[in-house]
């Protein structure tokens, strides 16, 4: 079955979807991904060909036997199974890798993204100069209150540590060329963060607004620690280092600026009734915030930042 794919014509369109934990949600999204791949006139009245590569990201459910009998019935399916849990971002890392397509599509399993927009994607890429099409969620009603406001902040302070004119609420739904998709993973990024790495690269990139859908079964499995992780990750890895001591010694001045005003300066009026007590807790609290923004920007380089990596190897099962 491999060696026939292999001497295969390469497809025109490569769909890759990380999948962890979702044996709930396969029987739906996948046939429905299909239909709309087969909205496409390039695939639907031609010769030309396509693939559904589902990144099984080390799942503790049925997710492999729902993927492998989806595989049964779509000739299309092909099936990555990683030996461990590696995370969103390398499960999609390892399924780019992977792909054969002229181009390649991501998107989650759970229908969030609607792929009802893949062939609008598509039409913007073909016979352009973009290497890229991204979507961009129109709002974000679908997460939670928590998610939908921490995304924004992180946003508009990675721009400004970074210096990066990154897309805003952009997902990782989104098609690459397979000439951006060569270049992405050229980067010498082990733990590469896309929506991220795309901008950095400076990949001629087009944008597609999209309204997002809520899951059709199950929950998130990308939770606060998760993009806390995500965040303490890509400041350190994308952060120069004269950047980070730059932005350190800023905190560091303003954090100081405050704590003085508080106590002695004009401002001192309205905290009178505050005890020296309360002032004592407050310049703790002044202080760890500093030394963790002091570790966080300055003392965590590259060579630290591989700790929070996770390398995993897999296997084509199909």
């Amino acid at each position: 079955m491999r060696e026939a794919r292999e001497s295969a014509p390469t497809p025109l369109i490569s769909v890759v979807i990380p999948a962890y934990n979702e044996e709930g949600v396969l029987r739906q999204s996948i046939p429905k991904i299909i239909e709309c791949l087969l909205m496409i006139d390039e695939v639907r009245y031609s010769q030309c060909t396509y693939e559904v590569l589902i990144v099984n990201d080390g799942s503790a459910d049925k997710t492999e036997s729902e993927a492998l009998n989806l595989a049964r019935e779509f000739r299309e399916i092909r099936l990555l199974t990683l030996t461990k849990n590696a995370g969103h971002m390398r499960s999609l890392e390892i399924g780019l890798l992977n792909a054969r397509g002229n181009y390649i599509i991501s998107l989650d399993a759970d229908l969030q993204d609607p792929p009802e927009y893949i062939p609008a994607l598509f039409r913007s890429i073909q016979g352009s100069d973009w290497e890229c099409v991204q979507t961009v969620r129109i709002d974000r009603k679908s997460d939670t209150f928590l998610k939908r406001n921490s995304a924004g902040f992180f946003y508009w302070v990675f721009r400004r540590i970074i210096g990066i004119d990154i897309i805003p609420h952009a997902a990782d739904y989104r098609i690459l060329t397979a000439a951006a998709r060569d270049k992405i993973l050229q980067a010498n990024d082990k733990d590469k963060v896309f929506r991220f790495l795309i901008p950095i690269l400076r990949i001629p990139t087009n944008i597609l607004p999209i309204h997002r859908s809520k899951r059709i079964s199950g929950v998130s499995k990308y939770h606060l620690k998760d993009m806390a992780k995500l965040a303490t990750y890509s400041i350190v890895n994308y952060t120069p280092i004269l950047s980070r001591v730059s932005r350190c010694a800023l905190i560091f001045a303003i954090l100081g600026t405050v704590t003085t005003l508080i106590i002695s300066g004009p401002m001192q009026s309205p905290f009178e009734k505050i005890s020296q007590d309360d002032i004592r807790v407050w310049l703790t609290i002044f202080s760890s915030l500093s030394a963790i923004l002091s570790l966080l920007f300055f003392g965590l380089d590259r060579q630290v930042a591989k700790k929070l990596r996770l390398d995993s190897s897999y296997v084509e099962v199909v």
